[in-house]
């Protein structure tokens, strides 16, 4: 009965053993450190990490403040100035709002002129009459074409301009986000007179 027992000892302690044993034997024992394979040492990594951080911070804010081009086109083409207003040059926006304003609401206005002159000289009763109104039809009529194609020419500039404000825009907020905290290191020269030694010495400043 002992000696059974003792078997059974002795193949339970096996089977919990072989394995434990199997694997300490086949387990890769050397550590990988990665860190130091990467990086000169710890504070470096961590350093990198939160430079890492930083930026993907930095892109968050950058991709959100940024304008899609073609949607700041279209705002202006829709609304003259709209678009530069939206990156923040009001001074420029203004400008082309109200510029076209002035040139499309004149074309409207002397074009109505026209059309009140073209009625007066198609019920003028006297070749005076008629060639009064007429004279004035045209003009209005010419001074209607006039701003409508100043208003056009202005509208189109300012779809071109509204392209290059939005690019500026974003490479200032892209400076801002990314560019503006950097340190400049600057190289000093000194050179002093002591005990009748002329002497040099380089620094880097920042």
């Amino acid at each position: 009965m002992r000696n059974k027992i003792k078997e059974v000892t002795v193949i339970v302690f096996s089977l919990l053993i072989i394995p434990i044993f199997a694997t300490t034997l086949f387990a890769q024992h050397n550590k990988i450190n990665v860190p130091l394979r990467t990086w000169k040492s710890k504070e470096t990594r961590e350093k990198e990490q939160q430079k890492l951080v930083k930026w993907e911070n930095n892109w968050d804010k950058y991709s959100a403040q940024k304008k899609k081009i073609s949607s700041i086109i279209i705002m202006s083409a829709v609304l003259p100035g709209l678009g530069q207003i939206k990156c923040n040059d009001w001074r420029k926006g203004s400008l082309f709002l109200g510029s076209t304003t002035l040139t499309f609401g004149s074309a409207l206005y002397f074009f109505s002129q026209s059309n009140d002159k073209y009625k007066e000289y198609k019920t003028a009763d006297n070749i005076d009459a008629i060639e009064k109104h007429w004279d004035e039809y045209s003009k209005a009529l010419q001074y209607s074409q006039i701003s409508a194609l100043l208003g056009t020419g202005i509208w189109i500039v300012n779809l071109i301009d509204t392209y290059f404000t939005t690019k500026s825009y974003n490479n200032k907020i892209l400076y801002e986000n990314f560019y503006s905290n950097r340190t400049t290191w600057k190289p000093t020269i000194k050179v002093s007179l002591n005990n009748n030694k002329l002497n040099f010495s380089f620094a880097w400043k920042f």
